[in-house]
């Protein structure tokens, strides 16, 4: 749902996956600096969370458990890495109720 305040509420076109404005160009970024959402950010928020290699980890793992099921999940993980995928999870089904609202 974060996502989707700073697509409209912060014309962050790039959280909504519409890269075409600021092509993640770290000068755009940059510009793009500030409070958003109770947080200072010394950059654009997005180009932040798409750097957390944590993160885009999660997203990886994510994806190849629709392929396939993960051998040894979650115990044969991180303790980051389950809570992370689970916390994309849940962020994703909130998203998904709040377009069904």
């Amino acid at each position: 749902m974060w996502l989707d305040q700073l697509t409209n509420a912060f014309g962050l076109k790039c959280a909504g996956g519409d890269f075409t404005q600021c092509t993640l160009d770290p000068q755009k970024c940059k510009k793009r600096a500030g409070a958003y959402l109770n947080t200072n950010w010394d950059t654009c928020p997005v180009k932040t969370v798409l750097g957390d290699d944590k993160i885009v980890a999660a997203l990886h793992v994510d994806r190849l458990a629709k392929i396939s099921p993960l051998a040894n999940w979650p115990d044969g993980y991180s303790a980051w890495v389950p809570e992370l995928v689970c916390a994309i999870r849940d962020a994703r089904e909130d998203r998904a109720m709040n377009e069904r609202r």
